[in-house]
């Protein structure tokens, strides 16, 4: 039952009253029983024969709004929606993703959990455009495209929260397409860098060649990525990649060659026929590169979203690998850096 500030002030004075019935001293009785029917009978008035606010207003104990933990330690409120009587209590949810540049849909699957008031519950899965019966008010999160790491689609995370009122509900989302990305190097005479053409270092040469890499028509890579670079130790001091990212730690799903060593730079995200410029510093040591040991291989991991099992099945990234050293994207890009 729903208690109004003017009924709790009502039940304060039945209180006063017993406890003025209880007590032996009759001064004190005297004072009991008056506080007792000002508090009491004003409010039983103020609330039921001459109503007004904000005697009428329900106490608000925090039903249905449970706590969480922030990044910082701080507990907060959830939010979630306490629906009135006679809303519509089922929904049927569809969930439905669609291509970020056409709006056709995308196929494939989704993933989502609801929130039980203190924890995220079980995920449940189903097929692009399918339904499940929840209830107004609930809160969702949503993983779309349910961590594939082969679909065509890179997914998204994204939360809702189920109106009052209505029976149905579409939670739904935009999906980048993934591209076939291109790396592209170029030597010190602009040419491209290849199977057929390579780039002469000498040895204590310190070397900047422009770099691009880019997508494709109307496809992406909304999270960005990783560029892990290769090279012999013995062969350079350094390689620096310069792509408007920060060095970052090499992803675990890499495996480093014997004698080999890697540097890794963040990549941003790019889409459509954007195209990413920047440039890789060759530091050589005193021994002259060649091709057996001065290639430098570029190896690009896409971010995306994957489900921690190690974390109680939570959904996570973006990242591009996964708490098992598994790459969330199978789509990776290599490129070989010739040298002469």
């Amino acid at each position: 039952m729903a208690i109004t500030w003017g009924l709790g002030l009502v039940l304060v004075g039945v209180a006063l009253l017993v406890g003025g019935a209880l007590t032996s001293k009759s001064n004190t009785r005297k004072k009991l029983f008056m506080v007792a029917f000002l508090v009491g009978g004003g409010a039983l008035i103020l609330t039921y024969l001459m109503p007004i606010a904000p005697f009428t207003g329900q106490i608000n104990f925090g039903v249905g709004q449970p706590l969480t933990l922030t990044p910082e330690g701080n507990v907060v409120p959830v939010s979630s929606a306490v629906c009135p009587p006679g809303s519509v209590e089922d929904i049927t949810a569809t969930f439905l993703a669609t291509d970020f540049f056409t709006g056709s849909a995308t196929g494939g699957s989704h993933a989502y959990k609801r929130w039980l008031g203190s924890s995220w519950g079980p995920i449940t899965s189903l097929a692009d455009a399918g339904t499940a019966t929840l209830s107004a008010g609930d809160k969702l999160q949503v993983l779309f495209g349910n961590a594939s790491t082969s679909a065509n689609y890179y997914g998204s995370l994204k939360e809702f929260t189920l109106p009052c009122g209505a029976g149905t509900y579409t939670a739904t989302d935009k999906l980048y397409g993934n591209s076939s990305r291109t790396v592209t190097v170029f030597n010190e005479e602009k040419n491209s860098v290849g199977i057929n053409q390579a780039e002469a270092i000498a040895s204590g040469d310190v070397v900047t060649l422009d770099v691009e890499i880019k997508s494709v028509f109307q496809k992406g890579e909304p999270y960005g990525g990783v560029i892990v670079a290769e090279f012999n130790t013995s062969t350079y001091d350094d390689v620096i990649i310069n792509l408007g990212g920060v060095k970052v730690d090499t992803p675990d799903v890499y495996r480093t060659q014997t004698g080999n060593t890697t540097r890794t730079y963040s990549i941003a995200p790019f889409t459509g026929t954007d195209k990413l410029v920047g440039s890789i510093t060759l530091d050589a040591k005193s021994i002259e590169p060649t091709a057996t040991v001065g290639n430098v291989t570029l190896t690009y991991y896409p971010n995306s979203f994957f489900i921690d099992e190690d974390a109680g099945s939570n959904f996570a990234g973006p990242s591009p690998d996964d708490e098992d050293a598994v790459a969330t994207r199978l789509d990776v890009t290599t490129f070989v850096l010739s040298v002469s």
